[in-house]
Formats: C-alpha cells, structure tokens, sequence
C-alpha cells in the first residue's frame, strides 16, 4: 500500500489503494505456499535436464509469475475502488460546500 501510494505521489487517497493492496497480499501469500510444493521439484528437474542454465529460467519464471499476480492484483483494486458499489466507501469527496 504504501508502495503504491509513493508511485502515484499521493494523488490517490490511502483508502482507495486497500483493494489492491489486500488483493496483492493475498496473490504473494498464495503463491509463495505454492512455491514451496511445487518449486524444489521443477528447480531439481530443470537443473537435471538443462543444468545452471535451467536453474535460471525456473526462478526467473517464477519472479514473472509473481509479478504478474501482483500487477494483476493493483489492477483489478483499481477498478474496484472506482466502481460501485465500494467507491462510496473508499473515495471521499474532496469539494466543499
């Protein structure tokens, strides 16, 4: 959350990032106690068969797939936050009577 708050320059109000910042924490949790079932075996069978090289491609494939979930994560907050029915709650008015 705060990440995305420094990128955007404070343009965007903290309440409006939590979507996207549950929804990323939520993405990295799942991931990472996927990874421990599936990564030791495909780093041991992608280091038997291609050796250091195939070492590399499993992690960088793997650094890829977290990116993506979470990119995809602050994405679909985004449009959360903007749309009904929790925009009302999460974006305040800034206009004063």
């Amino acid at each position: 959350m705060w990440t995305q708050h420094l990128f955007l320059a404070g343009r965007i109000g903290w309440t409006a990032l939590l979507p996207g910042a549950v929804l990323a924490s939520i993405a990295t949790t799942m991931l990472s106690l996927s990874a421990t079932l599936y990564m030791p075996a495909a780093l041991n069978r992608a280091l038997n068969e291609y050796g250091s090289l195939g070492l590399v491609l499993t992690l960088l494939s793997w650094l890829i797939a977290i990116c993506a979930a979470v990119t995809f994560a602050l994405t679909i907050g985004a449009v959360l936050a903007q749309e009904p029915p929790l925009n009302r709650f999460l974006t305040t008015d800034r206009r004063t009577p």
